[in-house]
């Protein structure tokens, strides 16, 4: 098998939580005694113990001083608002002859916008929070949601956006994190998977035909199944 290698900092928080684990059940464990017991320098374990709490996994008690026991109940970890960091800065356009396409970037792989210039279209790429009266104004003949990063119901003010875009006539597709956003927006729900789906051997069936095919798949969400439901 293949060795995982872990930082020093990430040897030293682990060496960290089970120590506390192990003596915090009478409340608060001194970093100093920590220290001694893991031959570890107190002021690095002050930032290792520091960046931990901050992060929801130790409750420190008064501080270094106190000391600190492992959270019983630890923060849920959230991604936050990632789409913001990797859609691109301005509208721009990719020129053609043919259809025009509305590509919503989301975190869209620049082989999307390319893959539908090479086939002719005229594609204007737009910033993940650009409102979709400006979108719509520019007449396209179909809008594209992209791929991107993230948990997709936190991008609660995109969602509205594409909304408004469902209420006009043009026909909208997706990919990825753009489907589960055009299914928040149409009524459906998503959630976490579990296991998220990573590889390139994913079989897929179109329950129509019948046919498998072999899929390249990264997402960790996945929309809700609303057939279950029906009787």
């Amino acid at each position: 098998g293949t060795a995982m290698k872990i930082s020093t900092k990430g040897r030293y928080a682990l060496r960290l939580m089970t120590d506390l684990a192990a003596y915090d059940q009478d409340g608060y464990v001194s970093l100093k005694d920590v220290a001694e017991r893991q031959k570890i320098s107190p002021k690095y374990l002050e930032q290792i113990a520091g960046m931990l709490a901050k992060a929801g996994l130790l409750h420190s008690g008064r501080g270094a001083q106190g000391g600190y026991r492992l959270a019983r109940e630890p923060k849920a970890y959230t991604v936050g608002d990632v789409v913001s960091k990797v859609t691109c800065a301005e509208k721009y356009v990719l020129e053609g002859n043919g259809k025009k396409v509305a590509l919503l970037d989301l975190g869209a792989k620049n082989n999307i916008a390319k893959s539908l210039n090479r086939r002719g279209c005229e594609v204007t790429v737009y910033p993940a929070h650009t409102p979709a009266e400006e979108i719509i104004s520019s007449n396209p003949d179909g809008i594209m949601l992209s791929n991107g990063p993230g948990d997709p119901a936190d991008c609660t003010s995109i969602i509205e956006e594409i909304r408004k875009l469902y209420n006009t006539d043009i026909p909208i597709f997706a990919i990825c994190l753009g489907h589960q956003l055009m299914a928040l927006a149409t009524g459906a729900t998503t959630h976490k998977l579990k296991y998220g789906h990573r590889g390139g051997n994913h079989p897929v069936k179109d329950l129509q035909t019948g046919r498998v095919y072999i899929s390249s798949q990264n997402h960790g969400y996945v929309v809700d199944d609303f057939l279950q439901d029906r009787k």
